[in-house]
């Protein structure tokens, strides 16, 4: 007979701080990130233990990987790269085995003068670009408008259980 495993595992999130500026806001990266993904993989129902890597950088880095990656010659705010499943998760695999879904990239300035001009405190546009880059992770897009509305539902849905405002609804009063 097979010894039952007892112990719980964690989720490998693995946190790359390379820009100070970060360290400036009064944001406690290492409790904040996790809880936030965390909360978007029960949503999705994803009880597997996962690994994604998040690097908080800045604008010079973010340009260079977008234009990298995506061609674009420009900085943004977030850039997120999955790891691509071909295989159904195997729910039968050992329990040690985690499953990776990707890394996540964060431009501080970016965010920081986004945040700004749309009137939202740090932490709530941070949070909101979390949650985005992981449904990233995930396989979630938004290139046509049934994949944006039907991502931008979940964001909406979960910053509303963190009693964040809808930042759809804000940005286009904003433009009004």
């Amino acid at each position: 007979m097979q010894k039952v495993r007892k112990e719980k595992q964690e989720h490998d999130i693995n946190l790359i701080i390379d820009e100070e500026r970060w360290q400036t806001q009064p944001l406690s990266y290492n409790k904040l990130i996790p809880a936030i993904i965390e909360i978007v993989l029960k949503v999705e129902l994803i009880s597997d233990f996962v690994e994604i890597n998040i690097r908080l950088t800045n604008d010079e880095v973010m340009q260079q990987l977008n234009k990298d990656f995506l061609n674009l010659d420009k900085p943004t705010n977030v850039l997120s790269f999955s790891a691509h499943h071909d295989e159904s998760i195997n729910f039968f695999a050992n329990n040690d085995d985690l499953l990776p879904l990707g890394d996540i990239a964060f431009g501080y300035e970016t965010i920081e003068r986004e945040a700004k001009e749309q009137g939202k405190t740090f932490k709530d546009h941070f949070i909101h670009l979390l949650i985005h880059g992981t449904l990233h992770v995930l396989g979630f897009d938004h290139l046509t408008d049934d994949e944006a509305e039907e991502m931008e539902s979940i964001e909406i849905h979960i910053l509303k259980g963190l009693g964040i405002k809808n930042p759809y609804v804000a940005q286009e009063n904003s433009l009004a």
